[in-house]
């Protein structure tokens, strides 16, 4: 995966989800992915139902440079990340998450993020907004980058994406 390397865990969580296919497949009873992703695209599509609390997602989990077994690895982005991902349906309801060593969560909200272009890890806050909240620094320890596909309260939220690609500079 570009210069990262890890394993992708995928999540689904609150209301009940309309028929969501997941490649490679996850097995929840394992400690990541089988096969275990090495070079290629990791792909999810489904629908997240509507939620009124806001509570239901489905979730990629990517360990930043993380080997396919044991603890995380940290690491360190000087300036920016480029997430690189195909979405064809969903594209409005990804938020993109940096966790901390500490894990502290730093979010670039729905729309505050732009796939396939660098971004500057400043951008990433622990309120989501560019410029409030405590932001990432080139010093902060990362572990992992969630993209999370958020639900609707009024309608359900199809989505189809494919994560192919993490860099940092």
């Amino acid at each position: 995966m570009g210069s990262l390397q890890g394993w992708i865990p995928s999540d689904l969580t609150g209301a009940s989800l309309a028929p969501t296919c997941i490649n490679p497949v996850y097995n929840s009873n394992s400690t990541g992915c089988i096969p275990s992703l090495s070079g290629s695209a990791f792909c999810v599509a489904g629908v997240v139902a509507k939620d009124a609390t806001g509570n239901s997602q489905a979730m990629i989990d990517f360990p930043l440079n993380a080997p396919t077994s044991g603890a995380l690895s940290r690491i360190f982005i000087p300036n920016s990340i480029t997430v690189s991902v195909e979405v064809t349906a969903g594209l409005d309801a990804i938020a993109l998450v940096l966790i901390g060593a500490d894990n502290t969560t730093y979010v670039a909200s729905v729309g505050h993020w732009v796939p396939n272009v660098a971004m500057p890890v400043s951008n990433f806050t622990t309120t989501g907004l560019p410029g409030s909240g405590e932001a990432v620094a080139s010093t902060t320890a990362l572990t992992q980058l969630l993209l999370i596909v958020t639900s609707s309260a009024t309608a359900d939220t199809p989505f189809s994406l494919c994560l192919t690609n993490v860099t940092t500079q």
